[in-house]
């Protein structure tokens, strides 16, 4: 099963959970070039710009996820800004 959504980052300095989607194998993450700034990516809600991994505008990431969930990741980055993620 293909799963894929846009998240919207709500508040700016504040980490967000991904929203709960089961996921098989891998997700992509994507940061739109027209974000205003880099997103973090973590596994926890005290992640910052020092643990975490630094998505910055016009790139993706592919994270291997076997038998896991997207709420397992966590985001931080300015409000308004979007990750495109798509897993399977």
């Amino acid at each position: 099963m293909v799963v894929s959504f846009q998240q919207s980052i709500a508040v700016s300095g504040t980490a967000q959970n991904l929203p709960n989607n089961h996921i098989v194998r891998s997700v992509t993450i994507a940061a739109p070039s027209t974000n205003a700034a880099a997103i973090v990516l973590g596994n926890a809600p005290t992640v910052t710009a020092t643990t975490g991994y630094l998505l910055q505008q016009g790139q993706s990431v592919r994270l291997i996820i076997h038998g896991g969930n997207t709420n397992s990741l966590w985001a931080l980055g300015t409000a308004g800004d979007v990750l495109s993620v798509a897993g399977v």
